[in-house]
Order: structure tokens, then sequence, then C-alpha cells
């Protein structure tokens, strides 16, 4: 089934849960992951290629109106040419894409920064993937949601993302402090090749704080519960890549 989800900035939300009643103590909260829907998607219940997918939930968008609660970058690397089975480890990972994790099977360099497997050569893209994570919220119950930008997605998303940055300077020099949760970006997906990819097809005039309340409650409180949530979170960003590799998700970025 096919929902849009419509920007709004008048959405009645339900306040969030008190930081001392103990339930955060017990369980965190856990955004659904969105992904596309590819040509080599194991189970798209029932969702249409190119439309947006709620894993948990089953439920299907062609487009959602979000703002951006938190970006995070990752790398991972398997040998050129294999094809990892699901849950399978890479040989490198990096959870901020900066320097390889602790406890990963073979350092292929002190810095991804310096590192050899995450240069481009001849328009060909790095051994070594590059992903961004994106947790966000609807703008209809303003739940949270984690995506997964790779390949092809990476290069449009990221000069939207670079708009919202200019929208925030241009703000500050006018003495008026604003941050990308002040943002609704409606995101869709467009085909590229075989495969589809990420866009942003509109981003909103800046939303009042008042307005944007919500999302920085939200952002809080799943700071707050970051110690926790970095495990489990870091061990998603692997099993993200495994499944994008073999469904065909990750393709060359031009």
């Amino acid at each position: 089934m096919s929902t849009e989800l419509i920007e709004t900035q008048n959405t009645q939300v339900m306040p969030p849960p008190p930081v001392d009643d103990g339930l955060t103590s017990v369980v965190g909260l856990k955004p659904n992951r969105i992904k596309i829907v590819q040509p080599m998607t194991f189970d798209a219940q029932g969702a249409k290629l190119g439309q947006m997918l709620d894993v948990d939930s089953g439920q299907a968008y062609d487009s959602m109106g979000l703002v951006v609660l938190k970006i995070n970058k990752s790398r991972v690397y398997f040998p050129p040419g294999s094809q990892p089975a699901p849950g399978a480890e890479p040989l490198c990972r990096s959870f901020d894409a900066v320097k390889p994790a602790d406890n990963v099977k073979a350092k292929q360099s002190l810095s991804c920064l310096t590192c050899p497997r995450a240069v481009w050569y001849g328009g060909k893209p790095s051994d070594c993937r590059e992903k961004i994570e994106l947790t966000v919220a609807n703008t209809v119950d303003d739940s949270p949601y984690f995506m997964s930008i790779s390949g092809k997605s990476i290069s449009p998303v990221r000069k939207q993302l670079g708009e919202v940055l200019k929208k925030i300077y241009i703000a500050a020099k006018q003495g008026v402090t604003i941050t990308m949760r002040n943002f609704i970006l409606t995101f869709s997906t467009k085909k590229d090749g075989q495969n589809y990819v990420y866009q942003v097809t509109k981003i909103s005039d800046p939303i009042s704080n008042e307005q944007a309340e919500p999302y920085i409650d939200l952002f809080n409180q799943m700071n707050a519960q970051k110690q926790v949530a970095q495990l489990v979170e870091a061990e998603q960003q692997v099993d993200e890549h495994v499944s994008e590799i073999i469904e065909g998700e990750i393709v060359t970025e031009v």
C-alpha cells in the first residue's frame, strides 16, 4: 500500500514520556528502518519498485516529509569481487569514516582519510564503501526512522544537505540561531539505471523553534540513550551494508 506523507507545520503530537519513569532504562527508543525497494530486494512486503519501505511495519511510501535529527558517516570494506552472505563480517570497517574500528579483522590503514582502499581511481568508486546514516523524524507523527544513504544516492542527498547548511549560515549572519531540525526535507526516489536512488525534492523554509520543539526533544531523548545504542547501531550499519551489497543497492556513483 502506498501512502504519501504530507508536510505539515501544525501536526498535533504527543509529548515525550517523562525521563524519570524508568521506561528508557529498560528499553531504548529504536527508530524503524527505511530502505528503497530495489529489483533484488528479498522481501518487499508488497511494496512497489522504487518505493520507500518501512521494513519494520511494512508500510510503503512514495514520498516522505522528514526532519533530519542526526547524521553519521561510516565505511565498510569487503575484498573486491567478493559476494558476502547475510551476516558476513567485513575485513575492515569504520563507524565514523575517520578511523577503523578497534575490533576489525584487518585494518587497512590507521586513518580512513589516507587509506588506499578509500580512494577513487578514474571515476571508479573506492573498494571501501562510504555510507551516510540519517536518523530522521517524519512530519506526520514525529516518529523516528533510520535511513542509509549509499552509492549514487550520496551525491544528490549530500548536495541538498549542503543547501540546508547554507540556510543555517545565512540565518546566523542575521542573528537567528537554527539547526537542521528547523527544516523539513521531502524525500522521494528516482530510477537510475536498473536501481533507484534517494532524492530530496524540496527543502522547506525554516520552521520556528516552537514548531521544531518536538524534533529537538526527540533528538535530545535519543542522544540521552546514545551510549546504550552505539553498539547496536554499529552492528546494524554492518548488516545494512551487507544487505545493500547483496540486493544491488550499492552501485557505482558518478
